[in-house]
């Protein structure tokens, strides 16, 4: 059963017509003002001239022109922020588009950097880097948000966290206009919002020593401007000149820690202002679902949302660059005015600094749940998987593969549990083994993820996976491919020894040696995964594996993909059938590259 009936694409092409001709609106919007800009301050340079040259014309006359210039200044700023909030909606949906047709490899992040090494199937199911589905599904905006995405991909969950993963995904999945305006903000929070310095910050030692002379400097004040009010009544400034001497003397004892504070806030402050504006919009959404409820109460502090605290921040930062007024400095250096500005800053830091990793921590889960919600949406015909308890079980028909463009992937299905432990999958050079082992495996991360999946129905249980289809060597390691590959099957090994079931997912076994050491290592290999708890596929093209299954009962089973001769050319239909494999392929394929003369066709 699908989660939804809705039609993403007709959706999104609807939403991008309107915002196309909002853009057209603002961008006609934006010429006339700016050139009533230029019509409003050319009339002012007119007024001003003739007041100049000629007393009949009052220098009041520029009130009029000045004033009219400040109002289209601050129009003009607000429809240039307009113009690129649609700007980045329209990007948002076009990419959305992208994603349904299947042309998004490119549009996305790609980066490999939140790949763990040696990570047990990362690099084999293509979760990382160009047409990846870290890709295809991450939304994020935050660098907290990819990192939970990330870091999902990549950790196998207990049934109760992918449930309730489901259940807030579930009630994100609808929600477009949180996920358009949260996208119209992607520029700027992905380019203000690091993360890591701003939690680096917030939680840094206190800057002023722990004799507390805060309170020093509020009295202080308070008598130096008591002082100056006495020698407005009576003339005297002997008080005033006295106090402003001992506020300068107080003053280099702070001095240096002052200078630390205010260098320090002001990155952060720009990275929370930008972050207050994606907390706004989040603030203003309503839950049902308690993981939901439960990250918009992380965003809660006191019973003030976050973004308020923020806002006070901000507010103390702009109090404290007043100082740097010409006109206002003198003031301010007599009311000792960076002074406690400074002070109240680090108070703030201190009192809420602290919050600050739960706070990006919560933006993050939020963020990678509505990403996932948002691939959801766009993929109404994916069902939620079942995830069940109790001994491994792995059951789904009509799997594909999600990263291939819709239509491109043959289903097949898939079957392990209930007694079955293994499937051995042969075939011909080239007929769909290995997409096979990867449809299954990315499929079981989109499950874990919480993800719907790209299949007609699946129900498993949660699992560990261990995979060797894409093993590397390393020339400056000096490790071969048959040792990589070795090194990878003891880590799947080592895995088995923990309380959590395994998948895995074995490609070529052992392939690497000679035919001889590859049958006896590869089947005791194999037979060693099931009977210590673990199920999976092996993929071969030595025949002589398949004849494992022989001796494991109903605990294996063989199958296979095959190909056809049609004219000379072999044909794939990438269906998996019962069986093991009764030809091959590879003196045909030599054959019709040629590389040999035509070949009669080999029996396996």
């Amino acid at each position: 059963m699908t989660h939804s009936s809705h039609d993403p694409a007709a959706a999104y092409t609807q939403r991008l017509a309107e915002l196309q001709r909002d853009s057209v609106q603002f961008d006609q919007r934006f010429d006339v003002i700016a050139n009533a800009r230029l019509a409003v301050f050319s009339l002012a340079l007119l007024i001003g001239a003739g007041a100049w040259w000629s007393d009949a014309l009052s220098w009041w006359w520029l009130v009029l022109p000045l004033a009219a210039f400040i109002v289209l200044v601050v129009w003009h700023e607000r429809t240039a922020r307009s113009l690129a909030r649609v700007k980045a909606a329209i990007t948002h949906y076009e990419k959305g588009l992208r994603r349904i047709a299947g042309a998004w490899p490119g549009d996305g992040n790609q980066s490999l950097a939140y790949m763990e090494e040696e990570h047990g199937y990362a690099l084999d199911l293509d979760l990382f880097g160009e047409a990846s589905l870290f890709e295809l599904i991450c939304q994020a905006h935050t660098v907290s948000g990819e990192h939970n995405v990330a870091q999902w991909l990549q950790q196998p969950q207990a049934r109760e966290s992918i449930l309730a993963r489901q259940g807030a995904i579930r009630e994100l999945t609808d929600r477009v206009s949180l996920r358009e305006d949260l996208g119209g903000l992607a520029t700027a929070v992905r380019r203000s919002v690091k993360g890591q310095s701003l939690a680096e910050w917030a939680v840094k030692p206190a800057a002023f020593p722990k004799n507390n002379r805060r309170t020093q400097f509020v009295v202080l004040t308070a008598f130096a401007v008591a002082s100056v009010l006495f020698g407005l009544a009576t003339g005297f400034y002997l008080f005033a000149v006295l106090f402003f001497a001992v506020q300068l003397v107080l003053l280099r004892t702070v001095a240096q820690p002052i200078l630390q504070v205010v260098q320090a806030v002001e990155e952060p402050t720009r990275e929370l202002r930008v972050l207050a504006l994606l907390l706004e919009r989040l603030e203003e959404e309503q839950f049902t679902d308690p993981t939901l409820q439960d990250i918009q109460a992380r965003l809660t502090e006191a019973q003030q949302p976050v973004s308020e605290r923020i806002k006070q921040l901000e507010r103390l930062v702009f109090l404290f660059d007043l100082h740097l007024n010409q006109l206002f400095a003198p003031v301010a250096i007599f009311l000792m005015w960076g002074v406690h500005l400074a002070y109240a800053i680090e108070a703030w830091r201190l009192q809420w600094g602290q919050h600050v990793p739960q706070w990006l921590e919560a933006v993050g889960e939020f963020e990678a749940l509505l990403s996932i919600a948002g691939f959801a949406y766009e993929h109404p015909e994916y069902p939620y998987p079942d995830i069940a308890e109790g001994p491994s079980v792995l059951v789904g028909t009509a799997l594909s593969h999600p990263l291939l463009k819709p239509g491109a992937c043959v289903p097949n299905d898939v079957r392990l549990g209930d007694g079955l432990k293994l499937t051995i999958v042969s075939g011909s050079n080239m007929s769909g083994k290995s997409t096979y082992l990867r449809t299954v495996g990315i499929n079981v991360v989109l499950a874990q993820l919480g993800a719907p999946v790209c299949a007609t129905a699946l129900r498993l249980t949660p699992f560990r996976i261990g995979a060797t289809l894409r093993v590397q060597d390393s020339i400056q390691g000096g490790i071969s491919r048959f040792y990589a590959e070795l090194r990878r099957l003891k880590s799947v090994s080592d895995a088995i020894e923990d309380e959590e079931p395994v998948l895995f997912l074995l490609d070529e076994i052992l392939h690497g040696t000679n035919s001889h050491d590859r049958q006896i290592g590869a089947e005791a290999l194999v037979k060693s995964f099931v009977e210590r708890g673990a199920v999976g596929f092996v993929t071969t093209h030595d025949l002589a594996l398949t004849q494992a299954a022989d001796g494991m009962g109903a605990e294996a089973r063989n199958v296979h993909f095959s190909d056809t001769l049609d004219g000379g050319e072999l044909r794939f239909d990438y269906t998996m059938r019962e069986g093991v494999v009764d030809h091959s392929n590879a003196l045909q394929l030599m054959a019709n590259l040629g590389l040999l003369p035509p070949q009669p066709r080999a029996e396996a």
